[in-house]
């Protein structure tokens, strides 16, 4: 049975992905939970449409993510918190580096944006990744200072 997905489901298809499916999986999980729908002539030329509209979205998105890394790219921003000695009293989260670059460069960013493997506990220079986009990222250098 072939189908059209209205979301994302992890490791089977994508939204707006036209895939052929069992009538039970079907019947059973996609409809009732409003995951997807049969595919009729109607429904496919819908698609085509939507999968442009997204292709013309992802490319504004990844020039708009083209910008933002030119402007980043090998910047150093320091952040102050307090400390004793080389311990922090506090760690410093992905919202802490986003305030710091959003009162520094000017660039509004997410949380999700930021990718730390953990908080930050120690004073010290961090190389940061900001992923942009899908298949964009930036590098920054993140300078820590402790103070009393």
């Amino acid at each position: 049975m072939q189908v059209v997905f209205l979301k994302d489901v992890a490791k089977v298809a994508r939204k707006g992905d036209v895939k052929n499916v069992k009538n039970g999986y079907f019947s059973n999980y996609l409809f009732p939970n409003k995951v997807a729908v049969m595919a009729s002539p109607a429904m496919l030329k819908r698609v085509e449409a939507l999968r442009k509209q997204m292709l013309l979205e992802k490319a504004r998105v990844a020039e708009q993510a083209q910008e933002i890394k030119n402007k980043l790219e090998d910047k150093k921003f320091t952040l102050k918190q307090k400390s004793k000695g080389d311990k922090l009293y506090g760690s410093i989260t992905e919202k802490d580096i986003c305030d710091v670059i959003m009162k520094d460069a000017k660039i509004a960013l997410s949380k999700e944006n930021v990718v730390l493997s953990g908080h930050i506990k120690v004073v010290g220079n961090y190389e940061i990744t900001l992923k942009l986009s899908d298949d964009i990222s930036a590098k920054v250098l993140l300078e820590v200072k402790g103070e009393k």
